[in-house]
């Protein structure tokens, strides 16, 4: 039965004060019986012991009772318990519940980093879901009316550009195990990153200017390629003629264009999450994601990114790599 299970439970929690006890009574009676006293004092000693035992052992029956209850209602469950756990009373019992607390709190982090992560996907998901439903409508309508094709390779690209988005945040999350560094020719990522743009520059009618030097550097090839491109992506959408002017060696790599420009007081802002600012409001499409996924993959590269702009003017991107391996671990 449970009580049976937990009053030996009690029994073997308060096993040396119920030992001590025992071995009180033994030396009070035994004591007067070797010794050829008067028993009686020695019962009636016993018996005064026994009474204040059984007054210490009711009370602390009765807590011990409660903690027990107080543990049951929590089993199964680990929300708020530090703060619902019974109170510590001995040095050890406060030594258990502080590791239990340190235990909760750490659970709480953990448990708020990935509520907000879930939060995170799914703000990114719905956005996504209405940002591909844009070109997808483009298509369906050129495709009925016998449209233009370079206007559907444009859609089409988008689309493209989407599902790319999608697999790269979810990798985002845990980008520190997919980074493999490598030697990395500059020059090469900067215009395969390039070619893939052909169509937005094209159907844009935007120039292109490619001055990189052909060194290499420490990075993750993947990754850098993406920062590029976002910054490329981002430099294309904004900018309605003239064009992209691209150069850098092993230390920097600047991406300019002849855009509309940023306004001063976005500036500081651009790579928060969901933050669109003037320009956003200017294309209701954009959604403040592609700069803030490419600031995050810098930071795990250890690559800073730097901006200026001129509204009206244009803007300015800046990659300003580490100096060596050593730096990208920090």
């Amino acid at each position: 039965m449970r009580w049976m299970a937990k009053a030996r439970g009690y029994i073997r929690h308060r096993a040396p004060f119920v030992a001590m006890y025992a071995i009180s009574m033994l030396c009070v009676i035994g004591i007067a019986f070797f010794a050829g006293e008067d028993m009686s004092v020695a019962l009636y000693t016993a018996l005064i012991i026994s009474f204040f035992f059984a007054c210490i052992a009711v009370v602390d029956i009765d807590r011990y009772a409660k903690k027990l209850k107080t543990l049951d209602e929590l089993c199964g469950t680990i929300t708020h318990l530090s703060r619902a756990l019974p109170r510590g009373e001995g040095g050890l019992e406060k030594a258990y519940t502080h590791v239990l607390e340190e235990l909760c709190n750490e659970y709480d982090a953990l448990s708020a980093s990935e509520t907000a992560r879930k939060q995170e996907s799914l703000d990114y998901y719905t956005l996504w879901i209405h940002q591909i439903k844009t070109p997808i409508a483009a298509m369906r309508l050129l495709l009925e009316q016998d449209g233009d094709r370079a206007v559907m390779r444009q859609e089409l690209f988008k689309i493209e550009q989407y599902a790319m988005m999608a697999l790269r945040f979810i990798k985002l999350e845990s980008i520190s195990s997919d980074i493999v560094l490598a030697p990395c020719r500059l020059d090469s990522a900067v215009k395969e990153q390039v070619r893939g743009h052909s169509i937005p520059f094209v159907y844009k009618g935007l120039s292109v200017s490619v001055n990189v030097s052909g060194q290499s550097i420490m990075t993750d090839k993947k990754w850098l390629g993406f920062i590029i491109e976002q910054l490329i992506s981002n430099a294309v959408k904004y900018t309605n003629k003239g064009g992209v002017t691209i150069c850098g060696d092993a230390k920097t790599l600047s991406i300019e264009d002849t855009g509309i420009g940023i306004m001063p007081e976005d500036l500081p802002r651009i790579f928060e999450k969901g933050y669109t600012g003037y320009n956003g409001r200017i294309d209701d499409r954009s959604s403040g994601i592609g700069l803030y996924m490419a600031k995050r993959a810098a930071d795990a590269l250890s690559i800073r990114i730097g901006v200026e702009s001129r509204l009206g003017r244009g803007t300015r991107f800046t990659l300003y790599f580490p100096d060596c391996e050593r730096e990208i671990y920090k």
